[in-house]
């Protein structure tokens, strides 16, 4: 489980999770894929506050602005 980590290591296990986002939204295309981009945004909001996945959020909507059914999911 990835919550020790976080716990013992905050800010490599940050590092961590901002880019396996970035690599995964790099491959996805169906929404199925969003969804699950989302929910990995969701374990970081939990884990490390509603700022950061915010950030994330806005970068992924910035750098994917014309995937039309991934920002809808990122609103969510």
């Amino acid at each position: 489980n990835y919550t020790y980590l976080a716990k013992d290591y905050p800010t490599e296990s940050l590092e961590i999770f901002k880019e396996y986002i970035k690599d995964i939204s790099r491959a996805a295309g169906p929404r199925k894929h969003y969804r699950n981009i989302c929910s990995k945004i969701r374990l970081i909001k939990n884990q490390f506050g509603s700022g950061v996945a915010r950030e994330i959020i806005n970068d992924l909507r910035k750098q994917y602005s014309r995937r039309p059914s991934f920002v809808e999911e990122l609103k969510k």
